[in-house]
């Protein structure tokens, strides 16, 4: 069980980059914020495997990661980059998919 969790934890550290490097092109926040955006990825993916009548935790996790990230950013630009990390996280999904059919 630990093991899943700490790999989870590398995945919503891995995802809390990504989504800073998104805010910060966007907003131009400084480093000192990468904490809080990481904490923000992890958030809003809690929020979203808690909502188990969403598959996916499609919307919610946009917008607690909106609702979050507005503490950093313009609302109007929160919501922006909440949209845009699901486009790619939906691209590197497919990516992974299309790389381990290629293995099989």
């Amino acid at each position: 069980m630990l093991y899943w969790l700490g790999l989870y934890g590398l995945v919503w550290l891995g995802g809390g980059v990504m989504l800073y490097s998104v805010v910060a092109n966007m907003a131009g926040l400084p480093l000192r914020t990468l904490p809080g955006v990481i904490g923000v990825m992890a958030l809003s993916g809690i929020a979203g495997m808690a909502t188990i009548v969403v598959p996916g935790g499609f919307g919610v996790t946009e917008i607690t990661m909106s609702f979050l990230l507005a503490a950093y950013m313009p609302p109007g630009e929160a919501i922006l980059a909440a949209i845009f990390m699901r486009v790619l996280l939906i691209v590197f999904d497919l990516l992974w998919a299309l790389a381990a059919l290629r293995l099989f």
